[in-house]
């Protein structure tokens, strides 16, 4: 699946870059005298300016990189970043949707550690790759996030899966809309999230 090019002007060519101690930084906060890393191919990136002065990371020399081709690859990153803020609580709140049901909120005390391209097994000879496994302070893992266009015609009943558009996720990262229609498949440690409605009405004089 190709990264529209709304997605495209978003998000730059490659959203953030890791440095020297694997620290994820934005285009915007490089420095000239710092070298940095792709997160996705792990080769170096660089920084440059476009006619509209705009900053971004751009590969140095042009490969195979998927982080600038293909939407699930882009939304696994972006996904990545948010969740790392709202972890360190310099982000909004990552909430969950199931269909026709009500927000989610994924509480960022239960997450011990985020892995990229992690891959469970779901039986003796097969495996499947989460684009993002959620882990507990005990290592044990949380839920799997994958990308996919569409809903697997037989669903991942060994684990927590979410499975997410990687367009919608794109749209908005801050709300994951599941694919699924089966409530069952939620995550047992997401909270459902309390709407609270203002009704203070202004008194007469």
């Amino acid at each position: 699946m190709k990264i529209k090019s709304k997605f495209r002007a978003k998000y730059k060519t490659v959203p953030y870059a890791l440095d020297s101690k694997n620290r994820m930084i934005p285009p915007e906060k490089a420095s000239k005298h710092e070298s940095y890393r792709c997160p996705q191919c792990k080769k170096t990136v660089i920084v440059r300016k476009s006619k509209l002065k705009n900053i971004y990371f751009a590969h140095y020399r042009r490969g195979n990189c998927s982080i600038d081709r293909s939407a699930p690859t882009l939304a696994k990153h972006i996904l990545y970043q948010k969740l790392q803020e709202w972890l360190s609580g310099k982000g909004p709140p990552i909430e969950v949707k199931f269909f026709l049901d009500r927000r989610y909120v994924i509480p960022p005390q239960e997450i011990g550690t985020i892995k990229l391209d992690h891959q469970v097994l779901i039986s003796s000879a097969k495996s499947i790759t989460a684009h993002l496994a959620l882990f507990d302070n005990w290592n044990q893992l949380l839920v799997g996030i994958e990308f996919r266009p569409k809903k697997r015609a037989k669903s991942i009943n060994q684990y927590p899966w979410l499975e997410i558009d990687p367009e919608e996720c794109l749209e908005n990262p801050y709300l994951l809309a599941s694919l699924s229609t089966q409530k069952e498949e939620l995550p047992f440690f997401m909270r459902p999230i309390q709407l609270s409605l203002n009704l203070d009405i202004p008194k007469e004089e």
